[in-house]
């Protein structure tokens, strides 16, 4: 025991290494930051609760790896913690999006 040190560094990267937080290490390291301003993130959010509880169809563009994408189908879930929507796209597929990536939010119907 008289060996041993108190590594805060390597404990603290340690823990950013832990699934949870990978995605969000990845983040830091790529520079990708939300730059959506208070009012907007609040719109949006007001958005997806709003198509979440009425079941109605929604258009998000997502950015990935500098490509944005266009998705349209149905948020099934909204996990506002984590802040992600997990959306069940028009080919039937789950795809689970962070809501830093989503560049814009809209109700189609």
């Amino acid at each position: 025991m008289a060996n041993q040190v108190n590594d805060r560094g390597a404990k603290k990267w340690t823990r950013l290494t832990i699934p949870e937080f990978k995605e969000s290490l990845i983040d830091i390291y790529q520079h990708k930051e939300d730059k959506k301003s208070i009012e907007e993130k609040a719109e949006m959010k007001k958005l997806i609760v709003l198509a979440n509880s009425n079941n109605a169809k929604v258009g998000v563009n997502y950015i990935s790896e500098d490509t944005i994408y266009e998705i349209n189908g149905y948020i099934i879930k909204w996990y506002p913690k984590q802040e992600i929507i997990e959306l069940i796209d028009d080919y039937g597929e789950t795809k689970e999006l962070k809501f830093c990536f989503i560049e814009g939010l809209k109700i189609i119907y």
